[in-house]
C-alpha cells in the first residue's frame, strides 16, 4: 500500500496560515452577507445623505430635512458632501452605494495601518493581524456599513499619521486639517501624532535642528489647511464654539463618555466580551513589560483614553478613532505567531456568533423593495411628505420632513402634505408633529405594506 502524497511544503499553511485565512473568509462573507441589513433603520444615513444632497445639487448649507439648526455642512463636511455626492451622482443615490464608498474608506484604513504598522518596527504578520481585525471588530465594521462621515474621516486622520511617520510633514498637516473639516472627530488625528511623538521623544530631541524644521513643516501644513477651512466655513466660524458646547453636553446621558456607551450601553451589552480580551491583553502587555519595546501603543492608550473626557458626546460610533489603541496593544502584548494566532481566533469566536444573530434577525429585510414599495404608495404629484428618516431616500428629489423634527414645523409654511406613520408614530420623540398634525383635515387615510411593514399613509390639508 503507498503513502498518500504530501503537501508540498509551500502550499502548507500551518496555524498561522490556516488563521488568516479563516478570518479572510470570515471577513468577506460578513461584508457580504450583513451589507445592506446590518442596521436597517439607522438615522444617520439619511442625515448624512441628505446634507450632501442639499449642498450638491442646491447648493444648501444647512440641515433642510431633519430640523438639526446645528447640523448640515456649514461648519463642518463639505469634504464628505462633495466625495460621497459626486460618485453618488454616478453610481445611484441609494443607501447601498452609500455604504459601498464607506467600505472603501475603511479597507483603505487598514491598509494605511498595515503600513504604519511596518514602519514602525512591527512585523509582517502583526501588521496584517492588525490590518484584518480592523476590518472585522465591529466600530470599523459599523464605520464601513453606515454613510456617517466617520469612514472617511477615520482614513483621514490614519493618513495624518501615516505621512508624519513618514517624514511628509506638509502634508500631514495639510491632510490633519482636512480631516477636522471633515468632521470634528479629525481632530484626532493630532491626537495620534502627539503620541507618536511622546513615545519618540527621545529620538526628537537628539536633532533640535531637525525637530524644528518637522514641526515647521507640519505647522506650515495646519495654517495652510486652516485658511482653507476658512475659505469653505468663514461665513459661519463663529458659531463653531456654541456648536461644540452643545454636542459636549452629554445629550441627558448620564456619563458623556463615547466608550462608555460602546462598552456599557449597547444593545444586549454585546461589547463586554471585547473588552474582556483587550484588558487582558493590556494585563500581559504590562507584566511582559512590552512598553520598553514598544512605548507607542500604551502612550496611544493614554492619549486616547484622555481624549474620551475632553470630547464628551456620547455617540458610541466615536469608538472607532479609539479602537487603534486596543487593537496596538492587542497585537503588541501577542507577538509570536502562535500566541497571535490564537488572539485573531478569540476575537473571531467572540465576533461571528453576534454577526451571525444579526443576519439571523434582518436577513428578510431589503431596503430596495421598502423604498420602491413607499414610493409608489405616495401619489407623485410633489406635495411635501412628512416620514421616517428611512423614507428620505424615497423622496429625495421633493420636500421631505422627518418625523422627529427637530425645529418648528409651523414655520415650514405647509399648507398640504403626506403623513407617513410606522408603528413608531406614537412615540414620545414624534409628539410635536402630532401635535402639529392636529391643525390639518385628513382628507385620505389609507393603510399600505412596505417590506412586510403596515404603514399608514394619510393626505391632509390644513385647517381654515
Amino acid at each position: 500500500m503507498t503513502n498518500p502524497p504530501s503537501v508540498p511544503p509551500h502550499l502548507r499553511l500551518g496555524l498561522w496560515g490556516a488563521t488568516v485565512a479563516a478570518l479572510l473568509l470570515v471577513t468577506g462573507a460578513t461584508y457580504v452577507l450583513l451589507h445592506g441589513i446590518y442596521r436597517p433603520e439607522n438615522t444617520d444615513d439619511a442625515w448624512s445623505l441628505s446634507f450632501a444632497h442639499n449642498y450638491v445639487h442646491r447648493g444648501i448649507t444647512y440641515d433642510l430635512n431633519f430640523g438639526m439648526s446645528h447640523r448640515g455642512v456649514a461648519l463642518f463636511g463639505k469634504g464628505h458632501a462633495c466625495v460621497y455626492g459626486r460618485v453618488l451622482d454616478t453610481v445611484g443615490w441609494n443607501k447601498s452605494n452609500a455604504h459601498l464608498i464607506s467600505a472603501a474608506f475603511m479597507l483603505l484604513s487598514a491598509g494605511v495601518w498595515h503600513r504604519i504598522a511596518i514602519k514602525l518596527g512591527y512585523g509582517r504578520r502583526q501588521a496584517g493581524a492588525l490590518a484584518l481585525l480592523m476590518l472585522l471588530v465591529e466600530p470599523f465594521f459599523g464605520a464601513a456599513n453606515q454613510a456617517r462621515a466617520d469612514a472617511m474621516t477615520f482614513f483621514l486622520d490614519s493618513l495624518a499619521l501615516l505621512l508624519f511617520v513618514c517624514r511628509l510633514d506638509l502634508l500631514s498637516g495639510l491632510c490633519a486639517t482636512a480631516a477636522v473639516e471633515n468632521h470634528p472627530m479629525g481632530v484626532m488625528s493630532l491626537l495620534y501624532i502627539l503620541a507618536l511623538g511622546m513615545s519618540q521623544a527621545r529620538t526628537l530631541l537628539a536633532d533640535r535642528k531637525m525637530l524644528a524644521r518637522r514641526a515647521g513643516y507640519f505647522f506650515l501644513g495646519l495654517g495652510i489647511g486652516a485658511a482653507g477651512y476658512l475659505c469653505l466655513h468663514g461665513r459661519f466660524v463663529h458659531y463653531v464654539s456654541e456648536v461644540f458646547r452643545k454636542e459636549n453636553l452629554g445629550q441627558g446621558a448620564r456619563v458623556g463618555n463615547f466608550l462608555v456607551e460602546y462598552f456599557l450601553r449597547t444593545k444586549y451589552y454585546r461589547h463586554l466580551p471585547e473588552l474582556v480580551l483587550i484588558l487582558a491583553s493590556l494585563g500581559v502587555f504590562l507584566a511582559h513589560r512590552r512598553y520598553r519595546q514598544r512605548p507607542f501603543p500604551l502612550i496611544l492608550l493614554g492619549v486616547m483614553l484622555g481624549s474620551t473626557i475632553l470630547i464628551r458626546h456620547p455617540s458610541f460610533h466615536y469608538a472607532v478613532y479609539v479602537y487603534p489603541a486596543f487593537l496596538l496593544i492587542v497585537m503588541s502584548a501577542f507577538p509570536s505567531p502562535r500566541q497571535l494566532a490564537g488572539a485573531l481566533l478569540t476575537a473571531m469566536i467572540l465576533l461571528v456568533p453576534q454577526y451571525a444573530f444579526v443576519f439571523y434577525k434582518n436577513h428578510d429585510h431589503s431596503f430596495p423593495r421598502y423604498v420602491r414599495e413607499i414610493h409608489s404608495a405616495v401619489p407623485d404629484d410633489g406635495v411635501p411628505v412628512i416620514g421616517r428618516a428611512n423614507d428620505w431616500f424615497a423622496f429625495l428629489d421633493r420636500p421631505f420632513y422627518w418625523v422627529e423634527y427637530n425645529g418648528d414645523l409651523t414655520k415650514l409654511g405647509l399648507r398640504e402634505f403626506y403623513l407617513i406613520a410606522g408603528r413608531d408614530y406614537g412615540q414620545p420623540e414624534c409628539a410635536r408633529t402630532r401635535a402639529f398634525v392636529e391643525g390639518f383635515f385628513v382628507n385620505r387615510r389609507e393603510t399600505v405594506t412596505a417590506d412586510r411593514e403596515n404603514l399608514e399613509i394619510l393626505h391632509l390639508t390644513s385647517k381654515p
